[in-house]
């Protein structure tokens, strides 16, 4: 193959920068798909933990049963 003009590399061939540029979208790819990941297993923590506070904050504020048909 012919080497690029303008790159500075003597040897670059346009298959080279081509298989660069591919292997770079590659790892790109990659890491974009591992943070989805995490931000997703943050997100279900998140979610689990606030459902939780929700749970314990409406048990705590509701009255025992029992108090509830106590005749006044």
């Amino acid at each position: 193959m012919r080497p690029i003009p303008g790159t500075g590399e003597p040897g670059a061939t346009v298959d080279d920068r081509i298989a660069d540029l591919i292997a770079r979208a590659r790892e790109q790819r990659a890491r974009t798909a591992e943070l989805r990941r995490q931000m997703a297993i943050r997100r279900a923590y998140g979610l689990r933990r606030r459902h939780a506070a929700k749970e314990a904050r409406t048990t705590a504020e509701q009255p025992p049963a029992d108090d509830m048909e106590t005749p006044a």
